[in-house]
């Protein structure tokens, strides 16, 4: 059975002294315990107790009493008798040392059944090891030097990154001041464009910080119309005022209803514009109360407004779908800068079956930022 190194677990041959990998010594008697000093039995009393150190002498086996009055010790002259099986016998036969090339142990086994290739002899001992071993597994001789990790190759993360920085920075100091300059001239004009654009929006808007607040809070002012009326003039009902429009009560103005085709933006042929003409104001929403007030009877008589058209002063028409229902609805625009003119048009409307050539509104409010009204 091979004998495992308890230091490294190499595996070693059952005759090993010592370990193939690590040279720890294999041969201990763990199951051998030393007896402490109270184990031991006291020598009789008046005898002498042999001096610390030297070994203990052994007696000879079955070695009969010598007569009284003789010297027990052994002499040359006088050798100790040995008994094998009651017999007694001489002394063991001294064989002469052999040289240490001589007491090489037989080649280990390979895989297959086949001798291992074996390295020469122990020059210590002369015992022959396998040729991969680092220590003779008789004497621990070191047969070859010991394979020491190169680590002046290894690099660790960190050390890997430091060293990418470095070398970046040594490629930096080796352009020339253009090169190394431009990124930091870059920053820099970018700064200056940023702020010069902010500050561009806020003179060309007019308090832009403040606008954005207002508009995250949903805060309006409504702008005071100055006048109202249609154009043409003859597209108003007969007895219907535009100034109901923008007074804050129910009471509507009708507008007579007989489009001659159809448009994609603003007023219907044959039918004419509501205009609002106000103080310069940015107008940020416009909120319209459709048909007639939701509390008259004839509401259901008459159709409603469905698509409407809005510009202001001589800008483009922008185009509006209207719910059909009672309550006020609310258009987010943005007239882009002050303007004195709002316009609406209807475009398209919710047919009533055996309903009058009439459209009406009941309300229109216009709103804006408070920085702007």
């Amino acid at each position: 059975m091979d004998r495992i190194c308890e230091d490294c677990g190499e595996a070693n041959p059952p005759d090993a002294a010592f370990c193939r990998n690590c040279n720890a010594f294999l041969a201990w008697d763990r199951t051998t315990l030393t007896k402490t000093s109270k184990d031991r039995t006291p020598p009789p009393p008046g005898s002498a107790a042999p001096p610390s150190g030297s070994p203990p002498t052994a007696a000879p086996i079955n070695q009969p009493p010598p007569p009284a009055g003789q010297d027990r010790r052994p002499s040359p002259d006088h050798p100790p008798t040995f008994t094998t099986g009651g017999a007694a016998a001489g002394p063991p036969e001294r064989r002469p040392a052999q040289p240490a090339a001589a007491r090489n142990h037989a080649p280990s086994t390979g895989p297959g059944g086949g001798t291992a290739p074996t390295a020469p002899a122990c020059p210590q001992c002369g015992y022959g090891n396998p040729e991969s071993v680092r220590f003779c597994i008789r004497c621990g001789y070191a047969l070859g030097p010991a394979e020491v990790p190169d680590w002046s190759q290894q690099t660790s993360a960190w050390s890997a990154r430091d060293a990418d920085r470095a070398a970046k920075r040594e490629y930096r100091r080796s352009l020339p001041p253009l090169y190394r300059w431009r990124r930091v001239g870059l920053g820099v004009l970018a700064g200056a464009v940023l702020i010069g654009g902010g500050l561009i929006l806020r003179v060309d808007q007019g308090r832009f910080y403040t606008d954005a607040w207002y508009w995250l809070n949903k805060r309006y002012e409504t702008v005071a119309v100055v006048t109202a009326g249609v154009d043409p003039a003859s597209a108003a009902a007969a007895g219907s005022d535009p100034a109901k429009l923008v007074d804050g009560t129910a009471e509507e103005f009708t507008m007579n209803w007989a489009p001659q085709g159809t448009t994609a933006c603003g007023a219907a042929p044959g039918t004419g514009w509501i205009t609002l003409t106000i103080k310069p104001a940015r107008i940020r929403r416009v909120v319209i109360y459709p048909g007639l007030a939701k509390d008259n009877p004839q509401r259901g008589q008459q159709p409603r407004p469905k698509a409407v058209g809005l510009r202001f002063d001589d800008g483009a028409c922008q185009p509006f779908t209207l719910s059909d229902t009672d309550e006020p609805i609310r258009l987010t625009v943005d007239s882009g800068q002050p303007v004195t003119r709002v316009q609406l048009g209807i475009a398209a409307d919710y047919p009533v079956a055996d309903s009058q050539a009439l459209i009406s509104i009941t309300e229109i409010v216009l709103k804006a930022y408070p920085s702007q009204s």
